[in-house]
């Protein structure tokens, strides 16, 4: 962790420009390396020190983003691109949707980064592409743990309707209930869609009470998908494994495995692109 000297923090931290804000903070550029994560009332100090203890636990890893040190009461981060949310959403607009080696990459990065705060005895609580940054070299890392979950302790925040089966209490977040969260993420990674984007809350929550989930079967990762929302899995250790399996196979092109002809299609289409 980086010495507090090494940046010299201005008086009045509000004239620092603005970057996000969420229910407990505001987050506010420092320079093009870091950011100060501040916040006002007792409730939401206190989730800052929760934060602060769960990034200290997690220490420095790829999936996570980095705490380079504290300022009285304050996080000093690192800096990086913007959530995945706004890359997802850029490409909606284009009428678009991630590439196949974004999807695979991406899809595995956020499995990898769950099995690893998991790991550490933590639930992050608030599964999201809005809590999932893209650093400077396109790589997503895990941020806002201010609402997040430490030895089973207590939670100040809970998960959306797209990422919490009704049947599961948000009051006790489990291991099963991000791997759910997991597979709305992968849905939405895989389309640059939200899980029934154009339905409300009381329609989606039906949806899942009755089993029911928008088709995957046509997605690179929809069984994928399917076994998160399932509870096809039991650990995201098994999701990341899973993913990485698939991202080989499509990297090979090994057309007798059961990827192929989602292979053959992709090759047909690049083929036809380079004619063109």
């Amino acid at each position: 962790m980086a010495s507090q000297s090494e940046i010299l923090l201005p008086r009045d931290l509000s004239s620092l420009p603005f970057i996000n804000a969420g229910v407990t903070s505001v987050v506010r550029a420092l320079d093009e390396h870091s950011v100060i994560k501040l916040t006002g009332d007792e409730d939401s100090l206190r989730a800052l020190e929760v934060e602060r203890r769960i990034l200290e636990r997690l220490g420095e890893h790829p999936r996570i983003v980095r705490l380079l040190y504290v300022h009285e009461k304050k996080l000093v981060l690192e800096r990086l691109l913007y959530p995945l949310l706004v890359r997802l959403l850029e490409l909606r607009d284009e009428e678009a949707a991630p590439s196949t080696e974004e999807i695979l990459k991406w899809s595995a990065q956020a499995a990898e980064g769950m099995e690893y705060f998991h790991g550490k005895n933590v639930l992050q609580i608030d599964i999201g592409s809005h809590n999932l940054l893209l650093d400077w070299d396109e790589n997503i890392k895990y941020c806002d743990f201010s609402g997040s979950c430490i030895d089973g302790g207590w939670t100040y925040a809970a998960p959306s309707t797209r990422a919490q089966h009704p049947s599961i209490s948000p009051k006790s977040p489990s291991v099963q209930s991000e791997i759910f969260a997991l597979g709305s993420v992968l849905y939405e990674i895989s389309t640059a869609r939200k899980v029934y984007e154009d339905l409300e809350e009381w329609e989606i929550e039906r949806h899942f009470t009755q089993g029911e989930y928008p088709e995957t079967q046509h997605l690179l990762l929809g069984h994928v998908i399917t076994k998160c929302w399932s509870g096809g899995y039991n650990n995201a250790g098994q999701v990341a494994a899973e993913i990485r399996a698939i991202q080989r196979r499509f990297k090979y092109g090994d057309l007798n495995l059961p990827l192929g002809h989602y292979m053959r299609k992709q090759k047909e289409s690049r083929r036809l692109r380079r004619v063109h």
